[in-house]
């Protein structure tokens, strides 16, 4: 069972998402396994299933955490991406894990249509009494692609964006918690930075059991109905491409910051069609 051979691994946190994963009919049974195994289980969900009783699951089953998918501080702004409704019912679904004593976080896509929100939201996050506000970069993938120069920043406002969100990290350490998954935070915050961890401490499990090195990242390094997993992770010769940074090309290759940052690895496939090609929001 795919569960018992990542318990080999004993990976850091497993995310279960989708799609929808409330969906499934044996959710709780898969997690409730899961947890038994010694796995850390956090759930990625836009919140439309969830209520009181499936919170209350969910905190019997043994989920760490819960992050609910929000891309706007309004109605006006997250509905148009979302759908008409779905704010409300993402942030009661907010408020009622909260409630529930589950540790609870917001998860915020940045694109052109909700950019400006950011300050909104974060005040949104503190009055809901969330632990954080992670913030993702938008990944022109998919229907993403074709609505790209609609949805993705632009360099210069992408490099404003960091800017912005490194000054309100340091005025809200230890009252709010922010994140944001970008290997490019390096180049604001040499400190903290996260290199792109696609394939070195990152692998996704797609439903027909290709293993990718990153849920936006296309090329398969291997499938579970193949080779044990344990397999994939250490001998895929895809992933260990991937894990040196040696073989980078374009302006990551000679940049200055190639061990600090490295470049999106599924930015640079998704516009170029070469996952070590550059990164095309670097403003270097």
């Amino acid at each position: 069972m795919l569960i018992d051979e990542l318990s080999k691994l004993k990976p850091t946190y497993f995310v279960l998402s989708g799609g929808e994963p409330l969906l499934r009919r044996d959710f709780f049974e898969l997690a409730s396994y899961a947890v038994k195994k010694g796995l850390h289980i956090s759930l990625a969900t836009n919140g439309l299933l969830l209520d009181e009783e499936v919170a209350t699951k969910l905190k019997d089953v043994g989920v760490k955490s819960v992050y609910v998918s929000v891309d706007g501080a309004s109605p006006i702004t997250n509905d148009r991406i979302r759908g008409r409704g779905s704010f409300r019912k993402a942030i009661n679904a907010v408020e009622i894990c909260v409630k529930s004593g589950l540790r609870t976080g917001i998860a915020m896509t940045i694109t052109k249509i909700n950019v400006k929100d950011v300050p909104r939201m974060i005040n949104l996050a503190m009055n809901l009494g969330v632990s954080t506000l992670s913030f993702r970069r938008f990944k022109p993938a998919g229907r993403g692609f074709v609505n790209r120069f609609e949805l993705e920043l632009s360099i210069k406002q992408h490099k404003e964006f960091l800017t912005l969100l490194k000054c309100k990290k340091e005025e809200l350490q230890g009252v709010l918690k922010i994140r944001y998954h970008d290997p490019l935070w390096a180049l604001i915050d040499s400190k903290n930075y996260s290199p792109c961890v696609a394939g070195r401490s990152l692998f996704s499990i797609m439903p027909n059991g290709d293993v990718w090195a990153c849920p936006h990242l296309p090329i398969s390094a291997g499938n579970i109905r193949e080779k044990p997993l344990e397999q994939i992770w250490e001998n895929s010769s895809f992933l260990k491409q991937l894990r040196n940074r040696e073989l980078l090309r374009g302006k990551c290759s000679i940049c200055q910051h190639k061990y600090v940052c490295g470049g999106c690895r599924s930015a640079a496939y998704a516009y170029y069609g070469d996952c070590f090609g550059t990164d095309p929001k670097c403003w270097i």
